[in-house]
């Protein structure tokens, strides 16, 4: 919803590309810092083994139902965090308020936060409902 609310006041004073590209350049500098958190987080020994495990935790108690999600879990263990995402409240409520293009920002935030943590994790993702598909595939796994 901030978001939502930055992007339709900055479209009363600029073109709406513009709008849309300040909202996702302050959401990529938001991601960029958190990628950098946890890539130094990785620099412990061992600890990228873990972060597969700690996706499956996180989406189940805070990426599920009752947030507005609807994960389908496709492997959760060996190393692999491996889910399709077949509703998000991203996507639900840009779409809802007029402005499907914004999601976009949000999950190209997950792709900059996550692609190269550490040289043992894989981020992999090749379709997002934000980006005009029927789901979102989303998998981080470990390279043994």
């Amino acid at each position: 919803m901030p978001g939502i609310s930055a992007y339709e006041t900055l479209q009363r004073v600029m073109p709406k590309e513009e709008a849309l590209q300040t909202v996702h350049g302050y959401v990529e500098h938001l991601a960029r810092t958190s990628h950098k958190q946890l890539a130094a987080l990785l620099h412990i020994p061992g600890l990228y083994r873990l972060v597969p495990g700690v996706f499956v935790k996180s989406t189940r108690s805070v990426f599920g139902p009752a947030a507005g999600f609807a994960p389908k879990e496709l492997q959760t263990g060996n190393g692999v965090w491996r889910v399709d995402m077949m509703k998000c409240p991203y996507h639900d409520t840009c779409a809802e308020y007029g402005c499907p293009e914004l999601c976009r920002c949000f999950c190209d935030s997950d792709d900059i936060s996550y692609t190269g943590l550490h040289p043992k994790l894989i981020w992999e993702r090749s379709m997002t409902l934000g980006r005009g598909n029927d789901h979102c595939d989303f998998c981080m796994k470990t390279i043994k």
